[in-house]
């Protein structure tokens, strides 16, 4: 049975126009981005089915060429869904950059969170701040693991400089879900903190996001 010959009480899209978005299930509105199912079903079958073998946030971490293994999905159909959880996450990281006062990790916990968290490989970003330890930049400096030999205290500077930051603050994530500081993840905030200090830009902190938590140096050590 295609979608068409439901009632149209049954229909997602008739759904979504009477009742609001709000009233959907999850499966109704997976439904709605996959748009058409296959021979054998339908697509809220289809969508039903696929968060009965995979949760939505398994489905939200998913890799594209992962989303694609699954049965009834295409290439199509893959991209939607990486797609819009892109865009879930990115709106909720999306508290105005700039000019967003910065007082406690737990602020960059809320701000960057939602878009370090579920990601596969660490990536290491840079903050920048002005003298109201507002935000000014961020900007990703690398991806990979954190090592003393490759993130050099240079390339993270260099972006403070150029922005005329008063300070700022390194944040990357263990991908393991285990926020707990590694050797070099310490010596890279040692190399940091002397750094700002011949530099005359201060290093507030470094921040390492887990799985729901995190690890402040500024809290756990004093920086």
């Amino acid at each position: 049975m295609n979608i068409l010959s439901l009632p149209q009480d049954l229909r997602p899209r008739e759904r979504l126009q009477k009742q609001g978005v709000q009233a959907l299930s999850d499966a109704e509105l997976l439904a709605l981005l996959l748009r058409t199912g296959n021979r054998q079903e339908n697509a809220v079958v289809l969508a039903t089915r696929l968060l009965q073998q995979h949760s939505l946030v398994s489905l939200s971490r998913a890799r594209l060429t992962d989303l694609q293994k699954l049965s009834g999905v295409g290439i199509a159909k893959a991209c939607e869904i990486a797609a819009c959880f892109e865009l879930s996450r990115r709106v909720q990281s999306y508290p105005e950059e700039k000019h967003l006062k910065i007082s406690t990790p737990q602020d960059i916990m809320t701000f960057i969170s939602p878009e370090l968290s579920h990601l596969q490989q660490e990536h290491c970003v840079g903050i920048f701040l002005d003298t109201r330890n507002q935000i000014i930049k961020k900007e990703t400096i690398f991806i990979g693991t954190v090592n003393a030999s490759v993130i050099h205290p240079r390339e993270i500077l260099k972006v403070g400089i150029s922005e005329g930051a008063a300070a700022f603050i390194l944040v990357h994530n263990h991908p393991s879900g285990d926020p707990q500081p590694s050797d070099e993840d310490v010596v890279v905030t040692n190399q940091l903190r002397e750094a700002g200090k011949i530099i005359g830009i201060e290093f507030l902190d470094h921040i390492i996001i887990g799985k729901r938590k995190y690890y402040s140096f500024k809290e756990e050590n004093g920086i």
